[in-house]
């Protein structure tokens, strides 16, 4: 394989249009056997209205493949995943709780608290510490 071409920047053109709410973007994955050991079970949702997967293909900028997620699910990926509003309890408040019919409970979802996880206040000190 040439790798000369494998330079996204000078390749591919990753203007916004082009990959504007793409919820996967797989960039040179491998020519042959599969390109992901597993991703599955996973609920989508952006302000697209739509999943949308890319794949450029190597060498970098003669294939790019957009995947819808029915056309995502027929090459493997994301089997049992489903694109649905989460129903956040109040997201312009950062209330990220689900509601009780959010349709994540039925890919299998457990609610866990939330200010368990993320970014806490020691989180400076601690990139300062390990950088």
């Amino acid at each position: 394989m040439n790798t000369q071409f494998d330079n996204p920047e000078v390749d591919i053109d990753f203007k916004k249009s082009a990959a504007d709410g793409a919820i996967y973007e797989l960039i040179g994955p491998p020519m042959k056997g599969k390109w992901l050991k597993e991703i599955d079970y996973n609920l989508f949702f952006n302000d697209k209205d739509a999943f949308k997967a890319i794949v450029h293909m190597r060498p970098l900028g003669s294939e790019t493949y957009y995947y819808n997620l029915k056309e995502w699910q027929d090459i493997g990926f994301d089997m049992h995943s489903m694109y649905a509003n989460p129903l956040f309890l109040d997201s312009d408040k950062c209330d990220f709780r689900l509601d009780e019919k959010s349709p994540a409970y039925s890919i299998g979802f457990k609610p866990f608290e939330l200010d368990k996880y993320g970014i806490d206040e020691n989180f400076e000190n601690r990139y300062i510490k390990f950088s």
